[in-house]
């Protein structure tokens, strides 16, 4: 359990990430929406109509996902001491490909990297989808999750929040992570953990 402190230090951290992230979220937007096409940049004697949009970002990006994206993620083995005949390299791989196939892991790492191509960053958290109706809330079951297998799942950037302390190449010298998510009312209410339930409003 979590001193008042503790507490007290991770609210105000959190209170700095909102604003933080807030105004990141404003530049990846607009961003986004020029490689969407949407910006509006008018020329002089020149009907909108007749301009032809060009970003030079957009062959950029395709070029990227088409050629490291679409090859990657892979997970290569090499065991020096087993046994030739027991072929333990290709049964690995095998059930490395199985299980990227079982969690849809491929789509969620080409989610990161366009997302890095935007935000300078990707982030995927590693979930457990146990079997039969037992997650923990605010997950819920569904069709894309196997059960009882281990997921990755793609964090939006403007919600994973990684601390900005530390080295900005290496997660493991960050002291926490932080993702805001969206989270049904009726589990909050039905959590005995959850204090102060009458003083929740939905959003």
């Amino acid at each position: 359990m979590a001193s008042a402190k503790q507490l007290q230090w991770f609210k105000s951290e959190g209170a700095m990430l909102d604003r933080y992230y807030g105004e990141l979220q404003k530049k990846w937007e607009e961003l986004h929406r020029i490689y969407d096409l949407k910006f509006d940049k008018r020329i002089r004697d020149i009907d909108p109509v007749d301009v032809v949009k060009i970003v030079r970002f957009y062959p950029i990006v395709r070029q990227v996902l088409g050629t490291v994206a679409l090859n990657y993620p892979k997970m290569a083995f090499s065991v020096d001491e087993a046994p030739k005949e027991m072929e333990i390299e290709d049964t690995l791989d095998a059930t490395a490909q199985s299980l990227m196939r079982l969690t849809s892991m491929k789509s969620h790492a080409h989610q990161c990297v366009f997302d890095a191509l935007f935000t300078g960053y990707g982030v995927a958290r590693v979930d457990f989808n146990p079997a039969g109706d037992e997650i923990i809330p605010p997950y819920t079951t569904n069709d894309d999750m196997a059960e009882d297998v281990s997921q990755i799942t793609r964090m939006a950037p403007g919600f994973g929040h990684i601390d900005p302390v530390g080295s900005p190449h290496r997660m493991g010298d960050k002291r926490y992570i932080r993702e805001k998510m969206w989270i049904p009312r009726d589990m909050l209410m039905q959590d005995p953990e959850i204090q102060n339930k009458k003083k929740i409003k939905a959003t």
